[in-house]
Formats: structure tokens, sequence, C-alpha cells
């Protein structure tokens, strides 16, 4: 049985790879001016809602695997109960970029002069219209639940850690598209395993 869930699945090394090429090409000039960005900053928020928010973690993670601390909060946490500090900057998780907080923390940012570094994958929201750099995905949307665009979140601003950190290399993106290529080649055998197994026969 074939559902909208498993089509995302199946398709993700594919998309994945769509937003690894465009990072290090058209959108490689977009990735080194927010690298200048978070450099110059003092503090470092990295933000989203939902499974934005979940991405902005694994983000979290490479940053401080290279020694440059970030604060993750909630959007809505970091709207209502944070206080931006001078030369604080902000990278905002969203795949809508339309979001209620996302949009709020806009205009939170700017009353503290914090710029904001979008990774959207919707150029024409109004996160993407106000960032001072925008990071797009370049995936295709999911299908209600957030697969690829978890992943592409994840991914772009894990590119960006590497960008700030100085380890973002053609060699490091070609191993990367390697695993992504591997990936896709192992789908057909675990989907027809999944198949076979009965999972989604009736009880």
């Amino acid at each position: 049985m074939t559902t909208a869930l498993l089509r995302d699945i199946h398709r993700e090394p594919v998309e994945l790879a769509k937003s690894l090429a465009h990072s290090m090409g058209a959108g490689r000039a977009a990735l080194e001016r927010a690298s200048e960005i978070v450099r110059d900053a003092s503090t470092v928020y990295v933000t989203g809602i939902g499974s934005s928010w979940h991405a902005s973690m694994a983000v979290q993670s490479l940053f401080h695997r290279d020694g440059r601390p970030v604060v993750v909060v909630d959007a809505s946490e970091l709207l209502h109960f944070t206080k931006l500090g001078p030369k604080a900057c902000v990278i905002a998780l969203s795949r809508s970029g339309k979001s209620v907080e996302i949009v709020g923390l806009l205009e939170f940012a700017a009353r503290s002069r914090a710029p904001v570094i979008a990774v959207t994958n919707t150029p024409e929201s109004p996160l993407a219209q106000r960032a001072a750099v925008v990071l797009q995905t370049k995936a295709a949307f999911d299908h209600n639940i957030s697969i690829t665009m978890y992943t592409a979140l994840a991914l772009t601003g894990g590119l960006l850690a590497e960008s700030c950190s100085g380890n973002l290399t053609d060699e490091l993106a070609s191993s990367v598209e390697a695993l992504l290529k591997q990936a896709a080649q192992n789908i057909p055998e675990w989907a027809s395993a999944l198949e076979h197994s009965g999972w989604f026969d009736a009880s």
C-alpha cells in the first residue's frame, strides 16, 4: 500500500540533493553573507515552530561541535520571553515562513536591530521578504506531515554552521551527496521489505 507519507519518504534523498546543490551553487553567496552575520554577532538564536524547532536542535549541535555556541529557543518563547541584546542575530527556520510566531518575531527582531537569517522553502513569505539573508531549501513540500522539509531545514542550517566554522568545502558537499545517492539506492529494497512485512495488513 502506497501512501503520501511513503511517497515523501521515498523521494527524500532526491529532494535533499536539490537543497545541497542549491546551497553549494546558486545559494552559496547567500550562505556566505549569512555566515558573516553569524560571525559578527555576540549572541546567535536559532528558532522555529514545531518540526522546524526540532530541526533547529540538529543545527545547534553542529554549531556547538565547532565551538560556536548558539541558543535554541522556540519562536513563541523567543518572541514573548526573551530580550535580544546588542549585536544579536536570529536564524529562523520555517518551511512556510508564514506562521504567526515567525511573523511576529520579525517585528520584534527589527525593534532590537537584530538581523534575521531566514531558512525557508518559501521565498515569497513574510519571513523571506523581511530577512537580512534568505537561505532557500529548494525542496518540494511534503503532504501534511513534515518529512523532507524537516530534514531540508536541518541540512541547510547545518551547511550554514559549517560555513561559519570554515569547514564547508566541496569535499564535504561531495560526501553528503554520495550518502544521499546511496540512500536513494537503498530505498527500493527497504520499500520491498516493508511491503512484504505485513505491517499494513488489517488485523
